[in-house]
């Protein structure tokens, strides 16, 4: 049944709501939304609602009425639920600003209310879809805790993929990859914790078939749980917040979660994913220079940071061309005494960021905002996180110690949420930052319930809420300000952060192969923009081999070049105004794996192509590898257009078609074992 002119005001407040359909028995009609790529259907059922996406390049059906609230309960490890009985079902289409297509779900039945909008992005934008739950019950029940459970329907044998995360593992990094058929059965854990660094995966996951995909995002740093298995051709594919760590009863936003669909190959659906959230997700700034050059003093100087020797930095990273100076951790009185040590810095910071200013670079700083010394826990004993013992030689010794963590405190605590508030705020206009570095171990499952203010069992949930409110808090009052997020170096990557910081450490390995084995693989889920690598001194490498393994994403120089001779510096200053130049294409233009994920014997390297103004980079390395020369296949140029390519090094030029290129490929040969080329191609 199809009711007009229901609720006017309602339906001006949703402008030009196209349709409305209300009813207590399911209609067979429905909302249908499509762009470029993607095709969706949503209509009214028994259990709720379903819902069809369709990739319209292939006319292939990946989810085939799929229903939207088959869900599993807090606490519960055994099958999934498929609410039934509802009172009402309401689905509203509506528009939305930027050309984004919407539909509104609402739901009713005694004790409960579901509200969910699915949004479809324009051009190959993906389907994202965020749920309320409100427990309406006069005991709370328990929260659902998964966001979804769905049934894949692509057409032939699909691979998934999915990124572990970088830490300090350096068998964990990159991508991995197994076919879904003969009974497959898989289940992925993502947190932002620091102790799964051996099972830890970005929430990013891709479905890979001959010639298209689906690519999967959930926008959450808490722990979750995904489960992917073979069903005869069919994939079932469900996931959410982490069963055994989600024991919470009554109302719960769950986390939001996306869906695209793409022709191609996974770097086809990453470069859609990648131009989609720059557009729509990113947190946007005023920086013209993003992704900056950095200078981060925790490599060269540890925490043993001070004026006489911050100031020497500041003047090799002016010299060398860096554009952002970083006082990384050391620089404070202790650990949750946010003030500079009068010690090291006997006038304060100032001389330090006012060098930095008149050398022409932004200023940034390192935190770690939720970790408290003893001397603060002792003032606000019930700000603790349960389950930490303080009481331990290990707690003591790290809570007195001039160290960079200590006992860590509860975000999801609202005294401590506002204390964290007021000194974050402080420490960017006390100290004039342009930037501000958030490390250590944020999300940990508090049950701290009866001296908290978060809910029963919700721990670690409202704990990242309040570590999002914090930041979004912080960015409003600085719309300036650029914030990174560390967290021991790559244990902490979802698009839950992403949406609030601009810069991401993707690893705590510091090496030339290491890097570049994080950057591979996190440019999967991540725009390269994002990708920041600390670069350590490696003096047994050649300057430019080293370098460049760092300029596929964003640089952060991390070694004392102080000690570096004349050559090297020239290196440097040649290689930070090669990455000047073509940054733009880095940070706008198609990333393609070009050559196999980087393992220290065989050739690697990435491309780089902005089809917009037709410019592209190639950068390879031959590691400790016995082969001369390797032939390398461009992708995504335009086939009819002439290309003009250069190498930096040998100073090679040829002219010839963007067909050949992609083809035949570049012939690139380094005669020596660690060495690297840029390859630059323009269209003409």
């Amino acid at each position: 049944m199809v009711l007009l002119g229901v609720r006017s005001r309602a339906s001006h407040v949703l402008s030009l709501s196209l349709a409305l359909w209300a009813c207590t028995a399911p209609s067979s009609a429905g909302v249908t939304m499509s762009n470029r790529t993607t095709a969706v259907l949503v209509k009214p059922t028994q259990d709720g609602a379903s819902l069809t996406m369709t990739n319209r390049a292939t006319r292939e059906a990946w989810l085939a009425g799929q229903p939207l609230f088959a869900w599993r309960f807090a606490g519960d490890r055994g099958s999934v639920t498929s609410l039934s009985g509802w009172k009402s079902v309401t689905v509203a289409r509506f528009s939305q600003p930027n050309g984004v297509q919407a539909a509104k779900i609402k739901l009713r039945r005694s004790g409960m209310e579901v509200e969910t909008t699915l949004q479809l992005y324009p051009a190959n934008g993906p389907l994202r879809v965020s749920t309320s739950y409100r427990d309406l019950s006069p005991e709370p029940m328990p929260s659902p805790c998964e966001s979804f459970a769905l049934e894949l329907t692509p057409r032939g044998p699909v691979d998934f993929l999915r990124v572990k995360k970088g830490t300090t593992n350096p068998d964990c990094l990159g991508l991995f990859r197994d076919p879904v058929r003969d009974g497959f059965s898989n289940t992925v854990l993502c947190s932002g914790s620091d102790d799964r660094d051996d099972f830890d995966y970005f929430p990013w996951f891709c479905f890979q078939s001959k010639r298209s995909g689906a690519y999967f995002g959930w926008e959450f740093s808490g722990y979750g749980s995904f489960a992917v298995a073979d069903r005869a051709g069919k994939i079932g594919f469900s996931g959410g917040l982490e069963p055994a760590k989600f024991v919470k009863r009554g109302s719960v936003d769950l986390p939001a979660w996306f869906l695209g669909l793409y022709a191609g190959d996974e770097d086809d659906g990453a470069n859609a994913l990648h131009h989609w959230w720059m557009k729509y997700r990113f947190p946007k700034v005023n920086d013209p220079l993003y992704p900056r050059v950095h200078y981060n003093t925790w490599t060269a100087l540890g925490t043993a940071v001070s004026e006489t020797n911050c100031l020497q930095q500041v003047a090799v990273a002016k010299r060398l061309g860096a554009e952002l100076f970083h006082v990384d951790a050391g620089w404070y009185r202790g650990v949750d005494d946010w003030y500079p040590d009068p010690t090291k810095f006997p006038r304060g910071l100032k001389p330090v960021v006012d060098a930095a200013h008149a050398a022409g670079m932004k200023f940034g700083l390192w935190t770690a905002p939720n970790h408290a010394s003893l001397r603060l826990v002792g003032l606000h004993p019930d700000w603790v996180i349960a389950d930490w013992i303080v009481n331990t030689p290990e707690a003591r010794e790290a809570s007195t110690s001039d160290a960079f963590a200590a006992v860590p405190l509860c975000w999801g605590d609202e005294p401590f949420e506002n204390y964290v508030n007021r000194e974050l705020a402080r420490i960017v206009r006390d100290y004039d930052l342009d930037y501000l570095e958030h490390d250590q171990p944020i999300v940990m499952d508090c049950r701290q319930d009866a001296r908290h203010t978060h809910h029963l069992g919700g721990g670690q949930y409202e704990l990242v809420k309040g570590y999002y409110r914090t930041y979004d808090r912080l960015r409003k009052e600085f719309p300036g300000l650029l914030l990174e997020d560390c967290m021991n170096g790559g244990h902490m990557m979802d698009y839950g952060l992403m949406q609030r910081f601009h810069v991401i450490s993707i690893t705590d390995l510091y090496g030339a192969l290491d890097n570049r084995r994080a950057v591979w693989g996190g440019t999967y889920p991540m725009p390269p923009s994002y990708c920041e690598g600390y670069m350590q001194d490696s003096p047994d490498l050649p300057p430019h081999y080293q370098f460049r393994s760092f300029m596929m994403g964003l640089w952060s120089l991390s070694a004392d070049a102080t000690k570096w001779s004349q050559s090297k510096v020239r290196d440097c200053q040649e290689d930070i105004a090669t990455y000047k130049q073509i940054r733009p294409i880095i940070r706008d233009g198609n990333v393609y794996h070009v050559l196999p994920q980087p393992d220290g014997k065989n050739w690697d390297g990435l491309e780089y192509y902005d089809s917009g103004a037709g410019k592209g980079v190639l950068f390879v390395f031959r590691p400790d590898s016995a082969t001369s020369r390797k032939t390398v296949r461009l992708r995504g140029l335009s086939a009819k257009f002439t290309y003009r390519v250069r190498f930096q090094d040998s100073g090679r030029e040829f002219t010839t078609t963007g067909s050949k290129l992609m083809r035949d490929g570049i012939s690139v040969s380094l005669p020596k074992r660690f060495g690297s080329e840029i390859v630059r191609f323009i269209r003409r």
